[in-house]
């Protein structure tokens, strides 16, 4: 029995942590401005697209030194790729067919064949011409199999020793340390699960080096029946007359991947590399519901709950949990209604709930254009009544677009619910940059990864889009939840496999930051506008920047050296012979050392 004494201690200590729980959340309470965006940027301190620079290529001869040239075709995809990354890296690119490159002498930079529009089969001696001047030489793909096989030179040329088939099925893909940010990968389904995720093209030709020659990635054989050394060669180098040729067999230049290996290939041909990178690492949480009672009828059958109860008290803890777990930021994307059509009102008040929460997860707030049954400029009408109502003046600066609805998006900048809109987030579509200017006050930063949906090709493309300008965007789109149309769309099924995906395939994502939309839009307005030039005397390289924003960030990648000091500037070390170097003058100077032997054997 508790006596009367231990009773009233009892009760005045209920009442006091009562006091303090209540005191504390009123405090927190009143410091949570939900109504204002903590990321948002004024326009007079926002970067425009009018100082991008980009070439005139009108004004670039042949005579200049220091170009790309492609030998191809640019409104081919590997041409897309091979324009976005000259852009992001600020170099000259030219592009010329193998017969006209042939009256010219001067020496590029850097050349890209596009094998597949060049008919190189039939023409290497005009190739050979090409690779006595000196230039590296990259072939972005290969000509067919016989052709190859049929021309001797050619082969030479590549270092191939021994066409061994025309075609071979290999187990994976083998993509060895140093040439992607990430390390070594190797893309061999074992399991069933893991068969679902195999996407990449296992049946290649068997190509085996010859001496002399830096293999970069391989399908894997039987060990047992297979050499390592004569597994099929898919990425390598060799060299040719003192002129350095690089090789890829496949479609991958073709893709964003192709950034990276561009980026990888120029790193390999010095003795360090740097060039700009975005550096940020985004979560964009699209179409997210919660201020409409839509679709209640089957959502209430799937979780006996109303729709507003589903998005507050089971979707958005799952959701606040995987984003405290994995240290991340997101932007969600808030959609007040779907079907325009059903006569329920999305209802304003909810909104607060979900703006304080964001805020304590150091989050943002977007808005989702994702609508049926309503021509879209009634869609924006209606919305913007939505938003007005809640009585708050949050600026939300980040909008997701899907493609169609791109160009209507594009008039509707600067005007009533677009009026704050600084930049569109989508899902990449071949032909698009992956990040660029819609307009000179707008800007496009496209998802790279659905966390619905993980194969090896996608990690292969983000190795490649993290080596080449340090960006990612994974997208959770919760449109799927509110409609489910199969059983995994079901809440508990999604979450669980989005979940998982973020938390195995993306964590980290090679030491680059975590960043709202609003935060990366600023990072990439200064990743596009600025211009740079570097060089380097003995231990000693120089890095000047120009037409920079803050903040500004460089990768640095060597070859078995590491930063002993730096000036103008901060380093992170991302892994062996990677470094992010932070801009904080127009000029950084950067001091190299040789790793030690002990050093250099150390694994990451």
């Amino acid at each position: 029995m508790v006596s009367r004494r231990n009773y009233f201690s009892i009760i005045v200590m209920m009442a006091v942590l009562f006091f303090m729980f209540q005191f504390s959340q009123i405090i927190k309470d009143s410091g949570n401005r939900y109504d204002v965006n903590a990321y948002a940027v004024s326009e007079e301190d926002l970067p425009t697209g009018e100082d991008k620079w980009e070439p005139d290529k009108d004004m670039v001869s042949f005579e200049e030194d220091g170009y790309v040239l492609l030998i191809g075709k640019e409104e081919s995809k590997l041409g897309e790729v091979v324009t976005q990354w000259c852009n992001y890296t600020k170099q000259v690119m030219k592009v010329t067919t193998i017969n006209e490159y042939e009256k010219t002498k001067e020496l590029p930079k850097l050349i890209l064949v596009d094998s597949l529009v060049s008919d190189i089969g039939s023409k290497s001696v005009m190739l050979e011409q090409i690779m006595e001047l000196g230039a590296p030489v990259v072939f972005c793909n290969l000509p067919a199999v016989e052709d190859i096989e049929n021309n001797s030179k050619l082969q030479e040329m590549l270092g191939i020793r021994e066409i061994r088939a025309q075609e071979t099925q290999v187990k994976g893909i083998h993509l060895f340390e140093g040439l992607l940010l990430g390390g070594e990968a190797i893309y061999e389904a074992t399991t069933a699960k893991e068969q679902e995720r195999q996407d990449m093209d296992l049946t290649v030709p068997w190509y085996v080096m010859g001496s002399g020659t830096k293999t970069y990635m391989v399908g894997i054989k039987d060990k047992d029946k297979v050499k390592n050394e004569e597994f099929p060669a898919l990425i390598w180098r060799n060299t040719y007359n003192d002129t350095k040729v690089f090789a890829v067999e496949g479609e991958y230049m073709s893709t964003l991947a192709g950034l990276g290996l561009l980026s990888a290939f120029t790193y390999e041909l010095e003795s360090y590399e740097i060039y700009p990178v975005v550096n940020a690492r985004n979560v964009t949480i699209a179409n997210f519901p919660g201020f409409s009672e839509e679709n209640a009828e089957e959502l209430s059958r799937l979780y006996s709950r109303s729709p507003k109860m589903i998005f507050r008290d089971i979707m958005w803890p799952s959701i606040s949990a995987m984003t405290e777990t994995n240290n991340l930021k997101l932007t969600c994307m808030f959609n007040p209604q779907f079907d325009y059509d059903d006569g329920i009102e999305p209802e304003p008040e909810a909104i607060v709930f979900y703006l304080q929460q964001l805020k304590e997860l150091r989050s943002e707030a977007g808005i989702s254009l994702k609508y049926k049954d309503i021509e879209f400029e009634e869609m924006l009408k209606q919305d913007e009544a939505f938003y007005q109502a809640t009585g708050n003046q949050y600026q939300y600066q980040a909008v997701y677009v899907e493609e169609q609805d791109l160009k209507n998006v594009k008039a509707a900048c600067g005007k009533g619910l677009l009026s704050n809109t600084k930049t569109l987030v989508g899902s990449y579509q071949q032909g698009m940059p992956l990040v660029s200017y819609l307009t000179k006050d707008v800007t496009v930063q496209n998802v790279t990864g659905n966390a619905k949906e993980y194969t090896y090709g996608d990690d292969f493309t983000d190795r490649g889009i993290l080596s080449a300008i340090g960006y990612s965007n994974v997208l959770l789109d919760l449109q799927a939840a509110v409609w489910p149309q199969e059983v995994e769309d079901e809440w508990q099924n999604l979450y669980d496999t989005m979940s998982s995906n973020v938390r195995t395939y993306w964590p980290g994502e090679g030491g680059f930051e975590e960043t709202t939309l609003s935060e990366s839009d600023m990072r990439i307005r200064t990743f596009l506008n600025l211009d740079y030039e570097d060089a380097r005397s003995g231990d000693i390289v120089v890095l000047k920047v120009s037409n920079r924003n803050q903040p500004t960030w460089f990768l640095l990648r060597t070859h078995d050296e590491k930063i002993e000091s730096i000036s103008g500037g901060e380093f992170q070390r991302l892994e062996k012979d990677a470094y992010l170097i932070k801009v904080l003058e127009d000029t950084v100077t950067i001091e190299l050392e040789q790793l030690s032997l002990q050093e250099q054997s150390v694994k990451n």
